[in-house]
């Protein structure tokens, strides 16, 4: 089946009409999925986009809405908005503000792995901020993460958790790392907050993911079977036969549904 096909039948099911899918297709991302926002960051010293999807009665109501944050948000916007409708008609969670963080061209190893804290300073100084001054926002925050994106998010739930309410991390490359993170996890000095958090994360097959990546992983869970902060709550899901490149679609869809179950 081909994309403009099954782009139809999906809208078909969400009740949008062909014509404007037609219309679509040859649209800047802003324009078919969000609003494109530049946000001139201080903390980067340099110009960064985000994209903004609101849900579709937003301009009629006065309700506030919790907010999903994807990295690598130009590589997600697109099957997180169609995950997050199709979920929310099917009652499973709320409509959210989707903000697609997106990155420059050659700035991904940077900002999630050798300049994480400033980019984290950028998420939350600069990012949420915005956010939360201009949209109406509940406070609840979601962060999504994949591959590199993956491990940013888990970190960032270690060392600095009090940003986000529910974090979700599709393949994060845990090799050397597991525990390490379990540790900061499970600290005194961190178990208060962590114990207000939900975590849902997954891989892929050891074949897809690597050894060492899939050892550090079932070590991780391991870890956090045996002994984590009374309240926390976490859930670990092997998807067995995905690729690293496919787990991300499947724990986002899965992910969302998971951390607003409550």
């Amino acid at each position: 089946m081909g994309i403009f096909k099954l782009l139809l039948l999906v809208c078909a099911f969400m009740g949008v009409q062909p014509e404007a899918v037609a219309d679509n297709i040859n649209k800047p991302i802003s324009m078919q999925f969000g609003k494109q926002v530049i946000v001139k960051s201080k903390v980067l010293r340099e110009n960064r986009n985000i994209i903004i999807h609101l849900p579709s009665g937003y301009a009629k109501t006065e309700k506030n809405y919790p907010v999903l944050y994807l990295l690598d948000g130009e590589r997600h916007l697109y099957h997180s908005v169609i995950a997050s409708e199709l979920l929310n008609k099917a009652k499973q969670i709320p409509e959210l503000i989707i903000v697609a963080v997106t990155n420059n061209e050659g700035m991904r190893q940077r900002d999630l792995n050798t300049e994480s804290e400033k980019f984290t300073l950028y998420l939350s100084r600069e990012v949420i901020t915005y956010v939360d001054n201009n949209y109406r926002t509940t406070g609840s925050n979601t962060l999504f993460g994949h591959s590199l994106a993956g491990f940013y998010t888990v970190d960032l739930l270690a060392n600095a958790a009090l940003f986000f309410e529910n974090y979700i991390a599709a393949s994060p490359p845990l090799e050397g790392d597991d525990i390490e993170l379990y540790s900061k996890i499970v600290a005194p000095t961190n178990a208060h907050e962590v114990s207000k958090k939900t975590l849902y994360f997954t891989l892929g097959s050891k074949k897809e993911e690597g050894e060492d990546v899939a050892n550090a992983m079932n070590n991780f869970v391991k870890l956090l079977g045996e002994s984590s902060p009374q309240g926390f709550d976490w859930h670990y899901q092997f998807l067995d036969g995905e690729t690293h490149i496919t787990t991300s679609y499947l724990t986002l869809f899965e992910g969302i549904r998971y951390v607003f179950k409550k």
